[in-house]
């Protein structure tokens, strides 16, 4: 068990949620310089339709977007649980 937990906390994956797509690519650009492995929606709708299949990380959500805003979409993570 520890060793799988010292290789769960090694994993750094950033979701990153932002309706703008020069955005998504600079920050996403940045992250993965840095280290980390990032996966990229354009939507939060977008981004709860994969979130139960997607592996464990930080999201980072774009407050102000369109349909779904990022304090919706955490309200709703946080529904799910």
């Amino acid at each position: 068990m520890r060793g799988r937990k010292a290789a769960m906390s090694s994993t750094k994956i950033i979701h990153l949620v932002d309706d703008e797509e020069a955005i998504r690519k600079s920050v996403g650009f940045m992250l993965r310089s840095s280290g980390y492995i990032v996966h990229s929606y354009a939507s939060g709708t977008e981004f709860l339709k994969a979130a139960s299949a997607a592996g464990i990380g930080c999201v980072l959500l774009d407050v102000r977007m369109p349909k779904l805003d990022g304090l919706q979409v955490q309200a709703a993570m946080r529904e799910r649980g």
